[in-house]
């Protein structure tokens, strides 16, 4: 795949001298929370013929439905990036010959916000952009004048997020405090493994010279306990607000497919 990107970004092409990826500015009022993934946008060098279908406010429409979907990648990828953590950590478990109960934890409340997110960019990509773009291309096929040009760009672009949308960013939010609380978690474990990893070594080099493996006065090392209790309340609160969206959203035939995705199976009942 890299080498496909990267065949198409050097072959010469007008809309790849149009399409920039640009940080957001400072001077903006909202910029002071902005931080990582948050300043980036997608920008179009539209020609003064074509602003008369494609304007401003389109241009805004469009960064608007891709920091959207940029932000759903952003919380697919913390979440496979605490799962590498995660099984660094069992790797290291396992030469120790220990076992940690709370990380089969983790892992679940894990799987069940990933359940979610790998749902919503299924139906984002299928049900919302592919079936948009196929409208689109029928109407523009069918479009006599340049009124019906505007009007069929027009409805592509309002079709592009659903309506309803903004109620799962609450979700986003638990979700990502979830992985912040677990990298620091992880973080800390790994220290305390290497910890007992190093003191163990120290064990087995006495016992090779013939003495006792631990001093009297020396203690052994604790295997570190992870939050559970926040991470259960993080839990019961995304389950709440999941189950309560996707029913009020039922009858949103905009939704009601994603819903119907997420509940079909009861997994989160």
């Amino acid at each position: 795949e890299a080498s496909m990107v990267s065949a198409a970004v050097q072959r010469p092409n007008e809309l790849f001298d149009r399409v920039h990826v640009r940080l957001l500015s400072n001077d903006l009022p909202s910029s002071e929370s902005l931080k990582g993934w948050d300043v980036f946008s997608l920008d179009y060098a539209v020609d003064t013929a074509l602003s008369v279908v494609l304007s401003s406010n389109h241009l805004r429409k469009y960064q608007k439905v891709f920091a959207f979907l940029f932000f759903v990648h952003q919380i697919d990828w913390k979440l496979s990036q605490l799962w590498q953590k995660q099984i660094q950590l069992e790797h290291l478990l396992l030469q120790l010959s220990l076992s940690h109960g709370q990380l089969r934890y983790a892992s679940l409340i894990r799987q069940k916000m990933l359940h979610f997110v790998r749902n919503l960019q299924n139906y984002l990509q299928c049900e919302v952009l592919d079936s948009a773009w196929k409208v689109f291309m029928r109407n523009m096929s069918a479009a006599l004048n340049l009124t019906d040009v505007i009007s069929a760009h027009d409805l592509y672009l309002s079709s592009l997020l659903p309506k309803g949308l903004e109620k799962l960013i609450p979700l986003f939010t638990l979700v990502a405090k979830f992985c912040a609380m677990c990298y620091e978690e992880f973080k800390l474990l790994f220290e305390n493994l290497k910890e007992i990893k190093r003191a163990r070594t120290v064990a087995e080099s006495r016992v090779a010279r013939g003495e006792w493996g631990m001093d009297i006065n020396e203690n052994e090392v604790p295997l570190r306990q992870l939050q559970t209790q926040a991470m259960k309340l993080i839990c019961a609160n995304f389950e709440d607000i999941l189950s309560t969206t996707c029913s009020v959203h039922m009858d949103n035939s905009d939704l009601r497919s994603l819903s119907f995705r997420l509940r079909f199976n009861g997994y989160y009942s």
